[in-house]
């Protein structure tokens, strides 16, 4: 496992599982944190990354945890 430092100092850990039919990827960060959310498709004013995220991804949600954010994307696999 990787773990990172974000610029604020917390631990940026990202994980990755693949199943036959989806990636998972979640990035957990031990930084300030998030307000709970779950990304729809019309969702505006989320600058340029989450608004790629958001198109690449069959589902992301954003969560808060007692130590910051976790960020979780899964992406379909297409055959």
């Amino acid at each position: 496992m990787t773990r990172l430092r974000s610029a604020q100092g917390g631990l940026v850990t990202p994980t990755a599982t693949a199943s036959p039919d989806e990636l998972v990827v979640v990035v957990a960060d031990g930084g300030i944190g998030m307000r709970s959310l779950t990304l729809q498709r019309d969702a505006k004013g989320w600058g340029m990354g989450l608004a790629l995220i958001r198109e690449l991804c069959a589902h992301v949600s954003i969560e808060p945890t007692h130590s910051g954010t976790t960020l979780t994307m899964r992406f379909t696999k297409h055959r």
